[in-house]
């Protein structure tokens, strides 16, 4: 018997949360009227929507809001993630559903402490942030088609398959942080001569779009030297890469090897190096 009940439980935990319903007509990506504002929102599953909002400052994408919509035993929750507020903290607001849209409430946050999503109509949402009526706002947005998109009007599909691209514009890098070495700094036997191949083996792997950056840092407490991005989604590969560095090699550096995620858009930079060199090291 308290078997059955705990499958019954189980049971009708799952088909709770099933039942919550999601805001499906929110994904896609939408422009504010108050200017180049925009919002996106991504399904990943039927209990889960990832959104993000960002405005544009000299062409440049600036984040604003990193947003979650999610059903779970029976509760649906907005969670928004503010650059540079709350500490990094998520601020979550308890949501249901309206028969327009969709209303998130948090009456312990300062402000906003409602979040309402109003659908107007196919391709227009009516958002009002409520809580202080000093500071009550309300704004619309209208749901772009892709080639309306900001991301979509300089979007080079060809130049995305060339450089490995995923559907966000990133891809998977070989990242290595350099300390100092097992061998005593002290010990100037061959050092030179050893750092004089190091800055040649730079040069050569760079030439050869192996080595993407390379660069020390400055003097510092955690005695971090330099760091390297290689050009390769496979670390014994780097490694190999690594085996032909003299200052390695001989002990004076120690590398760290690790996978990066980065955009995929990093080796065009190459391109431009020289035009910016006078003298090389």
């Amino acid at each position: 018997m308290k078997y059955i009940l705990c499958v019954l439980i189980a049971f009708y935990t799952v088909n709770l949360s099933a039942q919550v319903p999601m805001p499906e007509k929110l994904v896609g990506t939408w422009k504010s009227n108050l200017g180049p504002f925009y919002e996106q929102w991504q399904k990943l599953n039927d209990s889960h929507f990832k959104g993000v909002s960002w405005y544009f400052s000299h062409g440049f994408p600036i984040m604003m809001e990193y947003l979650d919509i999610t059903a779970e035993n029976g509760q649906l929750t907005l969670c928004a993630t503010v650059p540079g507020q709350n500490e990094g903290r998520k601020v979550c607001f308890a949501g249901r559903d309206t028969l327009s849209g969709f209303i998130f409430e948090n009456l312990q946050h300062d402000f906003p402490k409602k979040i309402a999503y109003q659908f107007t109509a196919e391709n227009e949402i009516r958002v009002r942030l409520a809580g202080d009526p000093a500071r009550d706002f309300s704004f619309t947005m209208e749901k772009l088609l892709w080639a309306d998109t900001p991301e979509a009007s300089a979007y080079d599909a060809e130049l995305a398959r060339q450089l490995g691209a995923d559907t966000y514009g990133m891809r998977k890098y070989i990242f290595v942080l350099l300390k100092s070495g097992s061998r005593p700094q002290a010990d100037t036997t061959g050092k030179a001569l050893a750092f004089k191949g190091h800055l040649k083996n730079i040069q050569c792997l760079a030439s050869e779009k192996k080595l993407l950056v390379a660069g020390p840092f400055f003097k510092n407490e955690s005695d971090f030297r330099g760091i390297f991005i290689f050009n390769t989604t496979d670390v014994n590969e780097a490694q190999q890469w690594l085996a032909t560095d003299p200052a390695i090699e001989g002990g004076w550096l120690a590398p760290l090897v690790v996978e990066w995620y980065g955009s995929a858009a990093l080796p065009l930079y190459l391109d431009f190096v020289d035009k910016v060199t006078q003298q090389n090291f």
